[in-house]
């Protein structure tokens, strides 16, 4: 896939055009059958002249042949939709002990094909889009990873830790826990860990007013930070376009929160290197992930995960609906993590990466964008 333009306009531009050709394709699609049959001419017993063969189409350009695959992906999950039985708003305010009696789990089995997932309303809660990133884009991402290799081996910190100040043993958080890092291996050359970066986000327990917008630390002091962020332009702007296609609403704030932060003194020179619209992005690496939420976003927006490695099969498992789905390299999928209890257990030999994508509320809230609700089928013209 070609590197395309930076530019703002370049982007928005491509998706005004995808949004255009996804609505084109599931009206299409949703159409009586009968609607789409070719219409015969009658016999009139007389011979016509041979048609003249039509020209051949043009190849397509690497770029317009992925974002073909990508509009194929979307509107395949479009199609096929797995509805639950209980509406995200009721769920999500339900206390985590309290779902598993008010919600009884559905053992909804095993996913390998583009699917949806719906609330009783319509409101989409996951799209599962295997094989949509581009081998060149795997490729790009798993080569810029490897710069990562120091700060991701710095990440890692013991279980637990003995806190001189009180005389106790403070437990590690298991998102930095050699607990759950897989050990070295000939298959594997990256690093295991778990690094946070973003453009501009509050530290932790520090969202309050008096406290500014900065950058994440590594992307103001590290060099292999900033190299990583350098090579994530291409990789990044197809990630944007999945958003833009599977959460349009959602997409056009966290594009407005990005312009923002372009213009914020405290996080312009970053923010203007950033080519994502989310607030951050985990890079985690060859670490197993306990069932877990992310609690820092709003129930109906979407943390994208993106998987990419050498290794050939892992599974990520939704213990709440009883679902699993094949998470091969790349796999995209958009889920209300705040509220869907997700998990990836081990995988055998091989680097396996996820891109975690995510969205901070605290930022938004700060810049003064309004609520931003979910999306549900009905937004999309055709089904």
């Amino acid at each position: 896939m070609s590197d395309p333009s930076s530019s703002d306009s370049d982007i928005l531009s491509t998706v005004s055009r995808l949004r255009a050709a996804l609505t084109r394709r599931l009206e299409f699609v949703s159409q009586k059958p009968e609607t789409r049959l070719p219409s015969v001419t009658p016999s009139t017993g007389t011979r016509k002249k041979r048609p003249r063969p039509r020209p051949r189409p043009r190849p397509r350009s690497d770029k317009k042949y992925d974002e073909h695959r990508l509009l194929q992906a979307v509107s395949a999950a479009l199609l096929n939709c797995v509805y639950l039985e209980w509406d995200l708003e009721t769920y999500a305010s339900t206390p985590p002990h309290r779902r598993a009696q008010k919600f009884p789990n559905p053992q909804l089995g095993h996913f390998s094909k583009p699917t949806t997932f719906a609330d009783k309303n319509g409101v989409i809660v996951l799209w599962y889009l295997p094989n949509v990133l581009p081998h060149q884009l795997q490729n790009d991402l798993l080569r810029s990873t490897h710069v990562l290799n120091s700060l991701l081996s710095e990440s890692v910190q013991p279980n637990s830790s003995f806190v001189k100040k009180t005389g106790t043993l403070k437990t590690t958080s298991w998102r930095f826990s050699n607990r759950y890092c897989v050990p070295p291996s000939s298959s594997r050359s990256v690093a295991s860990g778990s690094v946070n970066f973003s453009a501009g986000w509050f530290a932790q327990g520090h969202s309050s007013k008096p406290y500014p917008l900065r950058p994440s630390r590594n992307l103001r002091t590290s060099l292999p930070a900033r190299v990583w962020l350098s090579q994530l332009c291409t990789p990044e702007y197809f990630v944007n376009l999945i958003l833009a296609l599977t959460h349009p609403k959602l997409f056009d704030a966290a594009w407005e929160v990005l312009m923002l932060l372009r213009r914020h003194p405290d996080t312009q020179h970053i923010a203007t290197m950033w080519h994502s619209v989310f607030t951050g992005i985990a890079v985690i690496a060859n670490r197993v992930t306990p069932a877990h939420v992310d609690r820092s976003g709003r129930p109906d927006w979407y943390d994208l995960l993106l998987s990419i490695g050498t290794f050939s099969h892992a599974t990520l498992n939704l213990p709440d609906l009883g679902a699993s789905f094949s998470y091969a390299p790349g796999t995209v999928v958009n889920l209300c993590g705040n509220v869907l209890t997700h998990e990836v257990m081990t995988w055998g030999k091989g680097d396996r990466i996820c891109y975690a994508h995510f969205f901070r509320k605290a930022v938004f809230a700060r810049l003064g964008m309004e609520w931003i609700g979910g999306v549900n089928r009905s937004d999309f013209a055709g089904l």
